[in-house]
């Protein structure tokens, strides 16, 4: 006996079966479109940069060819975190080394573009106070990109997006 055969003999078991379906589906487009999503993601292209050592920060387009002059300051990029106490902090500070900075600003002016750029052996690393950038690949740059809450708290710094 062929399926048309069994519908035809017990329509309200196919008639069940179809209600059935059809709830699942609606059940699987709720749940879709329910609030269970992740966050939204941050401004595309935006980060945090100081001109005073982490002290303060502003947003500004992410782009930027480090250092960079704002406003007659050098400007470098500012990593900032917040701990379960709610106080956000700079972690550490980033700029690019001075080779990697006139190859880019020389793309920049030939191409009239900003151009974005990855993490490199030509990213440079800092806490704020500190005095010496390292490069951001190596042992010490990889413990100052591994940013630890303030004052001893032992939870994990979250990054803050713009």
């Amino acid at each position: 006996m062929g399926l048309r055969e069994q519908i035809n003999e017990k329509p309200g078991l196919s008639s069940g079966a179809i209600g059935g379906v059809i709830v699942l589906i609606l059940v699987f487009i709720v749940w879709q479109f329910r609030g269970n999503r992740p966050p939204p993601l941050p401004p595309a292209g935006q980060d945090y940069f100081t001109t005073d050592d982490g002290h303060s920060w502003f947003v500004d387009a992410g782009d930027k060819v480090l250092p960079y002059d704002h406003d007659g300051a050098t400007a470098v990029r500012c990593h900032v975190f917040k701990c379960s106490n709610g106080g956000t902090f700079a972690g550490y500070l980033e700029t690019y080394t001075q080779e990697l900075h006139d190859q880019l600003t020389g793309i920049e002016k030939i191409s009239g573009q900003h151009q974005p750029v990855s993490r490199s052996s030509d990213t440079l690393v800092k806490r704020p106070g500190d005095k010496n950038w390292v490069p951001s690949y190596s042992p010490e740059g990889r413990a100052i990109i591994d940013v630890r809450c303030p004052n001893g708290q032992m939870d994990k710094p979250q990054p803050v997006s713009p």
